[in-house]
């Protein structure tokens, strides 16, 4: 085990020596990851942080975490606590030893999750599953003391029983907590009995909470406003990266990366079919649309893109996502303009947008105009901009995506303004080190 003295002694040697040493407990549904998107950002906000000085407690298994992120994880997978309900005896969590990821893998894949698609039903069977079960165990608490946390930064979501976690712990121990919101459930989303009760759940954990987070500028709005606190806005951040344009080719590759959720794949088959229709006519250059996604798409839908000439490349990580990424040249978000999906993703701003506008690359941005991943794009240029609102879409729109795609000069014009907003909101030296003060700050203050 690192001890608090190794750990301030290998701070002060790897040049952290500008910031105290201290100890910090994350409480998340995922864990650090290189991967996804949650994780992702998580890993990027503590990049000013020694490994020695961050623990993590989770409960998703997805196969990979980053190792190096923190010097020590503890998972509770929703599986074993089926199991617990039923054997008392057994553990409901253990501490993953950190041997180098390819034994991580292992381990998570043997004790993954319960695998059942989310809805309200399935939600409520999971705090019930939560509330019967002895999770905090002595071997639990035994690893927190272990830990000798200062501060808790608390990801918190949807299920109700993390926030208990989080409280549980918080109380136990009498140290300071921080709480991040990365989606909206509460506000736009349509109101239900469930939503009633997480917006007492919230009011809760933000009472609790010494300061609190949203992803973006909107959602900090917003929130502010809705839960009479302030908000700060943190989401993905990036490291810094030298200009790099795209070498010329004969095609031009159109490339969306992500996860196709909230119906995004119709938003991309709609997209391709609107560039067939309506832009094709003002086309010189040959062009199409790729998907890098790990997302299951159903038959019907894979007809449709063989039919538009959209390619399902399938996931990407690593060393293959970066090449991937340099090898495009124009990015692709989408939203999709469902009801339903539009009320959750109103207040959200996708953590990948920060990756594309680092990349040097313009991007194309289908969707609902009104939404805050939109509102990104239309701050930095507007003729990256489409409403899914087709049947209004104007000539000029019209007129501005064809010369995007006819036009090296145009694209070259929109990377740029598109870096430049990357470098001066998203990236790791200026956020990260902020992130780092805040939480020095109110450990200081909770003294």
């Amino acid at each position: 085990m690192i001890t608090y003295s190794c750990c301030r002694k290998l701070i002060l040697s790897q040049n952290y020596s500008i910031f105290k040493a201290m100890k910090v407990l994350v409480i998340s549904a995922n864990s650090f990851s290189n991967v996804y998107n949650n994780g992702k950002t998580m890993k990027m906000m503590f990049s000013n942080f020694n490994k020695c000085e961050v623990s993590q407690l989770f409960i998703r298994g997805l196969n990979e975490i980053d190792a190096e992120a923190a010097c020590s994880f503890y998972h509770i997978p929703e599986r074993n606590l089926l199991k617990k309900i039923l054997f008392p005896w057994l553990k409901a969590g253990h501490e993953i030893q950190i041997k180098g990821n390819n034994a991580l893998e292992q381990e998570l894949e043997t004790s993954s999750n319960l695998g059942i698609k989310r809805s309200i039903t399935t939600q409520i069977l999971r705090e019930f599953v939560w509330l019967l079960t002895n999770w905090d165990d002595k071997a639990f608490w035994k690893w927190i003391k272990e830990q000798s946390p200062e501060i808790i930064y608390f990801q918190a979501g949807y299920p109700f029983f993390m926030h208990r976690m989080a409280w549980k712990v918080q109380k136990r121990l009498g140290i300071p907590m921080v709480s991040h919101f990365m989606d909206d459930y509460v506000v736009y989303p349509k109101r239900t009995l469930y939503k009633c009760f997480l917006i007492h759940i919230y009011r809760k954990t933000i009472k609790r909470s010494s300061i609190c987070y949203s992803i973006g500028k909107e959602m900090a709005k917003e929130y502010g406003i809705f839960f009479g606190k302030p908000f700060l806005p943190i989401m993905n951040i990036v490291p810094y990266k030298e200009r790099s344009p795209k070498q010329e080719g004969d095609i031009l590759k159109i490339s969306y990366f992500g996860s196709l959720y909230y119906n995004r794949i119709d938003a991309i088959l709609a997209f391709a079919e609107f560039l067939h229709k309506k832009v094709e006519p003002f086309i010189k250059t040959k062009y199409y649309i790729q998907v890098f996604s790990s997302s299951e798409i159903n038959e019907q839908q894979r007809m449709k893109m063989q039919e538009l000439g959209v390619r399902n490349i399938g996931f990407v990580k690593g060393n293959e996502f970066v090449e991937q990424m340099k090898d495009s040249d124009i990015f692709l978000h989408v939203e999709s303009g469902n009801k339903v999906y539009r009320r959750l993703t109103k207040l959200c701003v996708s953590t990948k947008i920060p990756e594309y506008l680092i990349f040097y690359r313009p991007s194309f941005a289908f969707g609902p105009t009104d939404l805050a991943s939109m509102k990104v794009f239309s701050e930095i240029d507007g003729r990256m901009v489409i409403s899914d609102v087709l049947d209004n879409t104007s000539q000029e729109t019209i007129n501005n995506i064809a010369n995007i795609i006819n036009c090296k000069e145009v694209r070259e014009d929109i990377a740029e303004k598109c870096y430049k907003y990357a470098c001066d909101n998203f990236l790791i030296e200026k956020v990260a080190n902020s992130f780092r003060l805040d939480l020095e700050n109110t450990v200081d203050n909770s003294k």
